[in-house]
Protein backbone atom coordinates (compact mmCIF):
# COMPACT_ATOMS: atom_id res chain seq x y z
CA UNK A 1 0.00 0.00 0.00
CA UNK A 2 1.09 3.20 -1.00
CA UNK A 3 1.64 6.17 1.70
CA UNK A 4 -1.20 8.64 1.88
CA UNK A 5 1.50 11.59 0.47
CA UNK A 6 2.70 9.74 -2.42
CA UNK A 7 -0.91 9.22 -3.58
CA UNK A 8 -1.59 12.59 -2.80
CA UNK A 9 1.42 13.48 -4.75
CA UNK A 10 0.02 11.23 -7.94
CA UNK A 11 -2.48 12.89 -7.94
CA UNK A 12 -1.35 16.25 -8.37
CA UNK A 13 1.01 14.60 -11.10
CA UNK A 14 -1.73 13.76 -12.82
CA UNK A 15 -3.65 17.21 -12.97
CA UNK A 16 -0.11 18.58 -13.97
CA UNK A 17 0.73 15.74 -16.57
CA UNK A 18 -2.73 16.52 -18.38
CA UNK A 19 -2.14 20.52 -18.83
CA UNK A 20 1.02 19.50 -20.13
CA UNK A 21 -0.45 17.16 -22.67
CA UNK A 22 -2.61 20.08 -24.23
CA UNK A 23 0.98 21.83 -24.90
CA UNK A 24 1.38 24.11 -21.75
CA UNK A 25 4.88 24.54 -20.70
CA UNK A 26 4.56 27.48 -17.93
CA UNK A 27 2.19 26.52 -15.02
CA UNK A 28 2.07 27.99 -11.55
CA UNK A 29 0.67 25.85 -8.36
CA UNK A 30 -1.18 28.23 -5.89
CA UNK A 31 -2.54 26.94 -2.56
CA UNK A 32 -3.48 28.50 0.40
CA UNK A 33 -4.14 25.13 2.66
CA UNK A 34 -0.87 25.56 5.46
CA UNK A 35 -3.05 23.37 7.52
CA UNK A 36 -3.11 20.44 5.63
CA UNK A 37 -1.37 17.60 5.57
CA UNK A 38 -1.36 17.93 1.59
CA UNK A 39 0.13 21.09 -0.22
CA UNK A 40 3.91 20.01 0.09
CA UNK A 41 2.56 16.23 -1.49
CA UNK A 42 0.82 18.28 -4.14
CA UNK A 43 3.84 20.57 -4.78
CA UNK A 44 5.67 17.70 -4.92
CA UNK A 45 3.94 15.91 -7.45
CA UNK A 46 2.76 18.95 -9.54
CA UNK A 47 7.31 19.82 -9.40
CA UNK A 48 7.34 16.17 -10.44
CA UNK A 49 5.77 15.83 -13.19
CA UNK A 50 7.29 18.59 -14.60
CA UNK A 51 10.35 16.95 -14.34
CA UNK A 52 9.56 14.48 -16.09
CA UNK A 53 8.97 16.37 -19.42
CA UNK A 54 12.22 18.35 -18.57
CA UNK A 55 11.07 21.50 -17.23
CA UNK A 56 12.74 21.53 -14.11
CA UNK A 57 14.79 24.78 -14.75
CA UNK A 58 11.39 26.37 -14.61
CA UNK A 59 9.51 24.33 -12.42
CA UNK A 60 6.88 27.31 -12.22
CA UNK A 61 5.79 29.59 -9.12
CA UNK A 62 4.21 28.46 -6.83
CA UNK A 63 2.13 30.82 -4.60
CA UNK A 64 0.91 30.34 -1.43
CA UNK A 65 -2.11 32.45 -0.52
CA UNK A 66 -4.57 33.58 2.30
CA UNK A 67 -7.94 32.38 2.26
CA UNK A 68 -9.67 35.70 0.61
CA UNK A 69 -9.59 36.57 -2.53
CA UNK A 70 -7.36 39.94 -2.62
CA UNK A 71 -4.26 38.18 -3.03
CA UNK A 72 -5.58 35.86 -5.84
CA UNK A 73 -6.72 39.01 -7.54
CA UNK A 74 -2.92 40.67 -6.93
CA UNK A 75 -1.34 37.34 -7.81
CA UNK A 76 -3.41 37.43 -11.30
CA UNK A 77 -2.67 41.51 -11.97
CA UNK A 78 1.07 40.85 -11.18
CA UNK A 79 1.95 37.38 -12.90
CA UNK A 80 -1.02 36.31 -15.40
CA UNK A 81 -2.93 39.58 -17.01
CA UNK A 82 0.57 40.98 -17.94
CA UNK A 83 0.73 38.31 -20.52
CA UNK A 84 4.69 38.35 -20.38
CA UNK A 85 7.09 35.43 -21.59
CA UNK A 86 7.09 34.39 -17.89
CA UNK A 87 3.40 34.58 -17.18
CA UNK A 88 2.30 30.95 -16.66
CA UNK A 89 -0.78 29.59 -19.10
CA UNK A 90 -2.12 27.08 -16.51
CA UNK A 91 -2.46 26.56 -12.66
CA UNK A 92 -3.06 23.61 -10.58
CA UNK A 93 -4.84 24.41 -7.46
CA UNK A 94 -5.18 23.43 -4.50
CA UNK A 95 -8.75 22.32 -4.55
CA UNK A 96 -11.66 23.11 -6.28
CA UNK A 97 -12.98 26.49 -4.08
CA UNK A 98 -9.27 27.75 -4.72
CA UNK A 99 -9.77 27.24 -8.53
CA UNK A 100 -12.84 28.74 -8.69
CA UNK A 101 -11.64 31.36 -6.81
CA UNK A 102 -8.75 31.64 -9.00
CA UNK A 103 -11.50 31.27 -12.11
CA UNK A 104 -13.73 34.51 -10.48
CA UNK A 105 -10.63 36.56 -10.46
CA UNK A 106 -9.40 36.00 -13.83
CA UNK A 107 -12.91 36.70 -15.13
CA UNK A 108 -13.37 39.85 -13.20
CA UNK A 109 -10.04 41.38 -14.65
CA UNK A 110 -11.04 40.27 -17.88
CA UNK A 111 -9.14 37.16 -18.61
CA UNK A 112 -10.44 34.35 -20.66
CA UNK A 113 -11.05 30.48 -19.22
CA UNK A 114 -9.40 28.52 -20.47
CA UNK A 115 -8.25 30.89 -23.42
CA UNK A 116 -5.77 32.94 -21.67
CA UNK A 117 -5.47 30.79 -18.45
CA UNK A 118 -6.51 27.41 -18.00
CA UNK A 119 -7.14 25.91 -14.50
CA UNK A 120 -7.28 22.37 -12.73
CA UNK A 121 -8.76 21.70 -9.11
CA UNK A 122 -9.17 19.04 -6.71
CA UNK A 123 -12.14 17.61 -5.47
CA UNK A 124 -15.09 17.42 -7.41
CA UNK A 125 -17.49 19.83 -5.79
CA UNK A 126 -20.74 19.98 -6.73
CA UNK A 127 -20.43 23.44 -7.73
CA UNK A 128 -17.14 22.89 -10.09
CA UNK A 129 -19.93 21.00 -12.55
CA UNK A 130 -22.05 24.38 -12.27
CA UNK A 131 -18.93 26.89 -12.80
CA UNK A 132 -18.88 28.81 -15.91
CA UNK A 133 -16.84 27.11 -17.11
CA UNK A 134 -17.43 23.98 -15.80
CA UNK A 135 -14.07 23.24 -13.56
CA UNK A 136 -11.31 20.21 -14.60
CA UNK A 137 -10.82 18.75 -11.61
CA UNK A 138 -9.26 15.20 -9.93
CA UNK A 139 -12.25 13.51 -8.52
CA UNK A 140 -11.95 12.36 -4.90
CA UNK A 141 -14.26 9.50 -4.33
CA UNK A 142 -15.76 11.53 -0.59
CA UNK A 143 -18.72 8.97 -0.31
CA UNK A 144 -16.74 5.83 -0.59
CA UNK A 145 -13.95 7.55 2.15
CA UNK A 146 -16.66 8.39 4.34
CA UNK A 147 -18.03 5.17 3.88
CA UNK A 148 -14.84 3.33 4.95
CA UNK A 149 -14.29 5.70 7.28
CA UNK A 150 -17.08 4.68 8.99
CA UNK A 151 -16.58 0.62 9.22
CA UNK A 152 -13.20 1.07 10.38
CA UNK A 153 -14.39 3.47 12.97
CA UNK A 154 -16.82 0.59 13.97
CA UNK A 155 -14.42 -1.87 13.86
CA UNK A 156 -11.94 -0.07 15.98
CA UNK A 157 -14.96 0.37 18.56
CA UNK A 158 -15.26 -3.23 18.90
CA UNK A 159 -11.56 -3.93 18.40
CA UNK A 160 -9.82 -1.11 20.20
CA UNK A 161 -6.67 -3.32 19.57
CA UNK A 162 -6.70 -2.95 15.76
CA UNK A 163 -3.57 -0.70 14.67
CA UNK A 164 -4.60 2.39 12.32
CA UNK A 165 -4.75 1.51 8.45
CA UNK A 166 -4.47 3.93 5.93
CA UNK A 167 -6.04 3.22 2.09
CA UNK A 168 -5.65 4.38 -1.03
CA UNK A 169 -8.76 4.47 -3.43
CA UNK A 170 -8.56 5.78 -6.65
CA UNK A 171 -9.14 9.18 -8.28
CA UNK A 172 -10.38 10.23 -11.69
CA UNK A 173 -9.05 13.39 -13.69
CA UNK A 174 -12.61 15.18 -14.64
CA UNK A 175 -11.75 16.70 -17.65
CA UNK A 176 -14.37 19.87 -18.37
CA UNK A 177 -14.30 23.60 -20.02
CA UNK A 178 -11.37 24.87 -17.58
CA UNK A 179 -8.66 23.67 -19.83
CA UNK A 180 -7.57 24.01 -23.19
CA UNK A 181 -4.12 24.22 -25.39
CA UNK A 182 -2.54 27.66 -24.79
CA UNK A 183 -3.23 30.15 -27.19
Amino acid sequence: MLPANHRVAEDARQATRHLLDLGHRRLAFVSYAAHSHSPDARVRGFREALEERGIAAKTGPVFSVGVGPEELAAWLQQTVTVRSETSPTAVVAYDDRQALALVKAAQAQGLEIPGDLSVVGFDDIPMASLWEPPLTTIRMPMQEMGSMAFRRLLERIERPDLPPMKMMLPVELVVRGSTAPPR
